[in-house]
């Protein structure tokens, strides 16, 4: 089995032409995400970053006494080891998201300047904790030494240094962490241009084919062969549909009265043309003969 690159169908391999959306596979190019990922610095970045944290073991005497290397060092490995293999299980959502961001109000950020954020987050709390490092001298006081002989300092082991050793601690956590998601999201970023130039664009960004679907599927579903005129259509913000459907019957006479009934279906889609609510109702309109 396989899946449409248009409408997410699952269809037999012989099948090239796709039985929901009639868009012919066999022109489809085989993406390798793997290569799309990793086929940039950033994606090869993302996961050397994992690395450096395991280094700040040879620096322990260096952060003493503004941040715990001891702390530091495991809780970045793990977490920039997870956020490494997360974002690349995600790099297809991330690429969704760019693609549908437009139908939502407001449209929201794009995974490009988030990456930008994340990396001058991580720009800012590195300067903070080179700043505590450069001037540490002057921050803390040495061990044993009397509070009032330290003029202003820290009091080494005092519950402002620990504070004070515990947040440069989080820099150091979060400088790495920061830089993890950045090279993540711009490797996810160029991924969507590598895959947008080897797929289809997808049926959500394909109106004319979302609807046609659309309505073959409302037409199965009230098993009538009859002529629907469509109206009132708007895009949702996951970049799915919403529009009316409608049929009007053949005028009758009742009376000296002409009666026109007019069935509604108002249908909504998600953004691969799921239908996922048609609600049914019928208004009359009555005209004097």
């Amino acid at each position: 089995m396989a899946t449409c690159a248009v409408c997410r169908e699952t269809i037999a391999d012989t099948q090239k032409p796709c039985p929901r959306c009639a868009f012919d596979n066999s022109t489809v190019e085989k993406v390798n995400g793997t290569l799309g990922y990793f086929g940039n610095i950033w994606g090869i970045l993302s996961f050397l970053l994992i690395l450096p944290p395991l280094l700040l073991f040879l620096l322990d005497n260096w952060f003493q006494p503004i941040a715990s290397v001891r702390v530091a060092a495991p809780i970045s490995f793990l977490i920039t080891f997870i956020v490494a293999f997360y974002m690349y299980s995600l790099k297809d959502a991330l690429h969704h998201y760019s693609l549908t961001r437009r139908f939502r109000n407001p449209q929201g950020r794009s995974i490009a300047i988030y990456a930008l954020i994340f990396f001058v987050a991580a720009i800012l709390l590195f300067f903070f904790l080179s700043f505590a490092l450069a001037s540490k001298e002057s921050l803390v006081g040495l061990p044993g030494v009397p509070a009032a002989e330290l003029q202003g300092m820290l009091t080494y082991g005092s519950t402002a240094h620990m504070l004070f050793k515990l947040a440069m601690t989080g820099c150091l956590i979060f400088t790495f962490v920061f830089m993890s998601l950045s090279a993540s999201m711009m490797a996810a970023y160029l991924y969507g241009h590598y895959a947008e130039e080897r797929r289809p664009a997808p049926i959500f960004l394909d109106e004319v084919r979302l609807i046609k679907v659309v309505e073959n599927t409302v037409r199965d579903q009230i098993n009538g062969n009859i002529t629907l005129n469509k109206n009132g259509m708007k895009r949702l913000e996951d970049g799915g549909i919403s529009l009316n459907f409608t049929h009007e019957q053949e005028l009758k006479m009742q009376g000296k009265d002409i009666i026109q009934k007019t069935q509604i279906w108002l249908v909504e889609a998600d953004c691969w043309g799921r239908v996922l609510k048609i609600e049914e109702k019928s208004k009359q309109l009555i005209k004097a003969a």
